[in-house]
Parts: structure tokens; sequence; C-alpha cells
């Protein structure tokens, strides 16, 4: 286990290695970087080929931590928590951020070009949005230059959605709408000595009629309330449980897994989370 103080902690992680989707762009790679501590340059900030290799990598790479959506803070994405819970046991996600939306979306001309060029995760994340509504769209795959993103842009032939930093100075750019904001968890094995936020799986060791109840009543006699509980069945006789909770210093945490643990219930911390951080 390596628990630093926080000063510590953004000293060595100007030496690690932060690894993200390449469904993210750089540029917004880079900015969720610099708002964690990590020197934002292509020699300690690299591209994963997908959300699996991005967790297998921090899994058995020492020295390298990882940037992941998470959807949010108190009601995350499944498959975020299971992804977790494979991880060694000595990392977890420490830290969150949360951006605006980073999407833009340009062309050349005043009024916007049909077809509109975007990528598949920028697409998911602006499908929605009202401007876009019957607008033909060319989905382009995760990762394609900028360069390639732009071909067609500047004759009026389409329009394009980008990160912000990719979009060059001349090209008129487009309301898109409200916009929800983006939360990345950060994955390390150098943990915070001041998490004031939880995520726990447990397990218990033999499952029978009021399992989770007696779980849930320990929790309650921590003075802890769930903001989210969700249940993951492993076979058809096995279940795991994935909890959230906040307002809980680590000290208390810890007390409360000893406790579970001593009633038979198998649990590990999957994030402990100092307060999290702002961004745009």
């Amino acid at each position: 286990m390596t628990v630093l103080t926080e000063s510590t902690r953004l000293v060595a992680r100007q030496v690690r290695t932060l690894a993200y989707e390449v469904d993210e762009p750089p540029a917004l790679a880079m900015r969720l970087a610099v708002l964690l501590g990590y020197p934002p340059n292509v020699d300690h900030v690299v591209a994963m080929s997908s959300g699996r290799a991005t967790f297998e990598t921090v899994a058995f790479a020492a020295d390298v931590d990882a940037v992941v959506r998470i959807d949010q803070v108190q009601q995350p994405d499944l498959g975020v928590l299971r992804a977790l819970y494979d991880l060694p046991v000595d990392q977890r996600l420490v830290q969150v951020v949360t951006v605006e939306s980073p999407w833009v979306w340009c062309s050349g001309q005043q009024v916007h070009s049909k077809p509109v060029r975007v990528r598949r995760r920028a697409f998911a994340d602006v499908a929605q949005a009202a401007p876009l509504l019957g607008v033909e769209v060319e989905l382009v795959a995760d990762g394609t230059p900028t360069a390639v993103m732009l071909q067609g842009v500047a004759d009026g032939s389409r329009s394009v959605i980008l990160d912000r930093d990719e979009v060059p100075a001349g090209l008129h750019r487009h309301d898109l709408g409200p916009a929800a904001d983006l939360s990345f968890g950060l994955i390390s094995r150098l943990w915070t000595d001041h998490a004031d936020y939880h995520w726990l799986a447990l397990r218990p060791a033999a499952e029978s009629v009021g399992t989770l109840a007696s779980a849930l009543q320990i929790i309650a006699t921590h003075g802890v309330d769930l903001d989210f509980l969700m249940s993951d069945a492993l076979d058809d006789a096995s279940h795991r449980f994935f909890v959230g909770f906040g307002d809980v210093g680590q000290e208390a945490a810890d007390q409360l897994v000893s406790d579970l643990g001593a009633a038979g219930v198998g649990v590990r911390f999957l994030a402990s989370i100092a307060t999290a951080t702002a961004g745009t």
C-alpha cells in the first residue's frame, strides 16, 4: 500500500505515465493531465487502443496511472466498477475531475454545411443536441487525426465536430446547445491521505436470506448514507454489491471495512476519492 501526502503525490506524478483511452482526443487528454498534475507531453501521456487495454496496462505497469470516464461519482458506470474490481488490490480510483463538454461544431461558412463529420465518442456525447437533429452525420473512428477531420471543411463540403483545442483559426463556430459536463477518474497506486468519498465492493462469503440486509445494517450503524447500491450477479448463486458514499474520512471508512469483514463480508476499496476537481 502506498499512501502519500498531496504534495508528494503531485511530485511523484511528474515521473509517471498517464494512460488514456484513444476514444478521447489528445487535446482533452493533455488538459486532464494538467488538472491531475502530470506533465502534458507525449512522453508522459499515452493513448491506449481501448478501455480494456487501458485497464490492463495500469494493472501490470508499476509506473503507469490511468484516466477513464466514470459517468458520475455518485452514480458511476457499472463497467468501470467491474474493471476496478479486477485490478490488483493496491490500485484504486483516487481523484475525479469534471470538465465542461469539449465539443465544438464548426465549419468554413457562417451557415453550417452538411454533413457533419464527427468521431464516434464525441457523437455519443452530443447526439441529443437539438441543433443536430435531422442533420446528416458522417461518423468516423475515434483517433482519426485532426487533419483528416478537417478535410473538406474549409471549402464548405462539410462541417465538423472537434475538441475545442483542435479548431483552427478562421472557422465559424455553431451552437450545439446545452451539453453535459464530463467526469473522469484517476486510477493509481498513489493513494490520497485525505479521501472523503469511497466506492466499495462487497461480496458475502456465503449468501443466504438476510445477508445483504445484515451488511447494510452494519453500514447504517456507522452513520453512512449510501448514494448508490448496485447488485452484480456472478452466477446463479452468488452476487457482489457495489456501494458508494461520501462525507466519511479514510480512517472511518477503514473501520467500516474491518467491521464488515468481521461479519463475513469480503470487502475491497475500489475508490478513495479526494474532493473532486473542476476544470474547463
